[in-house]
């Protein structure tokens, strides 16, 4: 077997740096704060096609499959062994990062084009990915791109609504996917040897032990819960404390609970918004609070 040399894959960090600046810098809303590049938006289809762009360009087979994720191939010595995989994503939150997925789809890119230019392909093909729409959207179904692959995105989905009362599947054509064929595009169990994925901490454990990398042990399996508290408005001087029924203040004592149990139990646990319907002055708090959205990462062992 012929190993590639290490020095042959040392990467250029001015090209690197490169890339990172002008995708995150040249596709985002303009509009908006930080770096948004949100599922389904102008600055995220340029964005997209920019990607497969430059897939190209470093000698990947590249294409955009039928969920929108697109898809870079680097042929190895068998290609009918199971191919490694790579990638990450580059679709933002609302004011995200200049750095969170994008690390980790430009670096793949980046080694591919190494190897290449190394001239000593891999045992197998290595398949680099950026996966569409991985954070959050208004549809709430999460991991879009990611979920097509591993047999998860399910027709119901399809029927979500948005908070523009667009339907995902109509969103999903509109944005030029094939929503369908992405439902029934799944890739067979065991046809990947491996994947791998390089990614920004979000955190500052590294930063502030000093370390420039770590391994990844464990990840956060999220789950999110949406929960309705009601109550009774009432006047806010005259009612007793002992007869109110404050749906915020039960929300908020359901927040710290939440806060209290996750740090007992070694996971993150985040209240990520809690809504409240306007109230009358001098009047205890509204009688529903609809909003109170808990969610708890448990860890999760990889293996």
């Amino acid at each position: 077997m012929s190993l590639v040399d290490p020095a042959l894959l040392a990467p250029e960090p001015e090209r690197v740096a490169a890339a990172i600046a002008h995708l995150a810098g040249s596709y985002t809303e303009s509009a908006q704060p930080g770096w948004t590049r949100r599922l389904f938006s102008d600055a995220y289809r340029a964005s997209r096609q920019w990607t497969l762009a430059h897939m190209r360009d470093a000698g990947l087979e590249a294409r955009i499959d039928a969920a929108g994720n697109v898809v870079g191939v680097l042929p190895g010595r068998d290609r009918s062994a199971p191919p490694l995989m790579t990638g990450s994503h580059t679709d933002t939150v609302h004011g995200g990062g200049r750095f969170d997925g994008i690390v980790g789809v430009v670096g793949a890119v980046e080694v591919a084009r190494l190897l290449r230019e190394s001239g000593r392909p891999l045992a197998r093909d290595l398949v680099v990915v950026d996966f569409l729409g991985e954070e959050a959207n208004p549809f709430g179904v999460s991991c879009l791109g990611s979920r097509s692959i591993a047999g998860l995105l399910e027709r119901d989905h399809l029927d979500r609504i948005g908070e523009d009362g667009t339907r995902l599947g109509d969103a999903m054509t509109a944005f030029g996917l094939d929503p369908a064929a992405a439902v029934g595009q799944a890739w067979a169990p065991g046809s990947l040897h491996g994947y791998v994925e390089l990614h920004v901490e979000q955190g500052p454990v590294l930063q502030d032990s000093g370390t420039a990398i770590g391994v990844v042990t464990a990840i956060a399996g999220i789950d999110r819960l949406l929960a309705r508290f009601s109550g009774r408005a009432d006047h806010a001087g005259t009612m007793p404390m002992d007869r109110r029924h404050d749906a915020l203040a039960a929300a908020a004592a359901a927040v710290v609970a939440i806060e209290r149990e996750g740090a007992a139990r070694r996971c993150t646990a985040s209240r990520p918004w809690v809504g409240s319907r306007p109230s009358r002055a001098r009047s205890t708090s509204c009688p529903t609070a609809p909003g109170c959205g808990p969610s708890c990462a448990r860890p999760r062992r990889t293996g």
